[in-house]
């Protein structure tokens, strides 16, 4: 399947990485992701995000991930079916607000954006089962 890069202490082969070279370097008190070439936005992780991206089978988090990638680094702050703005969530992080919500599956990733910097800030990473509220997950 190819070559391995590591992602949060562990590895993940290449055919996840995307399409357009992307690379992840540590940064920080937390780490950041970034892509060569077309990036609009630079994606940055919150230190309690690997916290939650620990015990997720490789599918799972290569999943997360290139949804990240392929939903965030363009257009993070325009609506879709997978992205939603919460409006009033007062989240058990601090944040910019408002706070946004990615859907990656049965997964939710939240964060803020800071358009001045061009800048995307994953908070937090958390499973959502059916018929759950957003804010019985947090």
């Amino acid at each position: 399947m190819g070559l391995l890069r590591p992602v949060l202490g562990t590895l993940v082969p290449d055919a996840y990485t995307a399409e357009d070279g992307g690379i992840w370097v540590v940064t920080g008190p937390g780490w950041r992701g970034c892509s060569a070439g077309r990036t609009m936005y630079d994606i940055d992780y919150a230190a309690g995000v690997a916290e939650d991206l620990a015990g997720l089978r490789a599918f799972d988090l290569a999943r997360i991930l290139d949804e990240i990638e392929q939903q965030l680094t363009e257009q993070p702050t325009q609506e879709t079916r997978n992205k939603k703005l919460l409006p009033g969530l007062k989240p058990p992080w601090d944040q910019e607000l408002p706070v946004w919500e990615l859907r990656a599956g049965e997964y939710r990733v939240f964060y803020d954006v800071d358009d001045a910097e061009r800048l995307v800030t994953v908070r937090a990473i958390r499973r959502k089962p059916p018929h759950a509220t957003t804010e019985e997950i947090l």
